[in-house]
């Protein structure tokens, strides 16, 4: 089981690591298709899509983050469950930094949903799932502590 969870985490972080440049990536297309010029019809059109482009992007890449993060707590809690007790209070600091990734990746989500106005549907499915991970990441987090300083005693 250890070396299963392991695996899995050592994926994650590599993911999370490459959307750390990925999410500069992404707010620099932002600043970019909103540079871009205007005068024309056509240069207008372009903009619009670039910027609208660029906005979903900004926010696809923290809420894979978001994602990422209560897969940690997930596996956090499953140490804390079936793994070594020796170690538990590891398992539970894990799900605290997965947590406080969860939320601050949250946070980027929302921050940028008003960048999203000419696609309500797709913000307004944006915000539900955000909202869902965070209750779902609330409810991980009160258990794994709960569990952590239980199994500590």
């Amino acid at each position: 089981m250890l070396e299963v969870v392991g695996t899995k985490t050592q994926k994650i972080k590599d993911r999370l690591v490459l959307l750390i440049d990925e999410d500069t990536n992404a707010f620099n297309r932002v600043m970019e298709a909103n540079r871009l010029p205007q005068g024309t019809e056509s240069e207008k059109a372009i903009k619009e899509k670039s910027v609208q482009a660029a906005n979903h992007y900004v926010v696809e890449v923290p809420l894979e983050v978001a994602k990422l993060s209560l897969e940690v707590m997930q596996l956090a809690l499953q140490m804390v469950e079936e793994g070594n007790p020796n170690s538990v209070s590891d398992a539970g600091v894990g799900a605290e930094v997965a947590y406080a990734g969860l939320r601050g990746a949250s946070l980027n989500v929302l921050i940028n949903l008003p960048g999203l106005s000419a696609d309500k549907t797709f913000a307004a499915k944006v915000k539900s799932e955000v909202d869902n991970l965070l209750l779902t990441g609330k409810y991980l987090h009160q258990k794994v502590f709960d569990r952590t300083v239980e199994i500590i005693g």
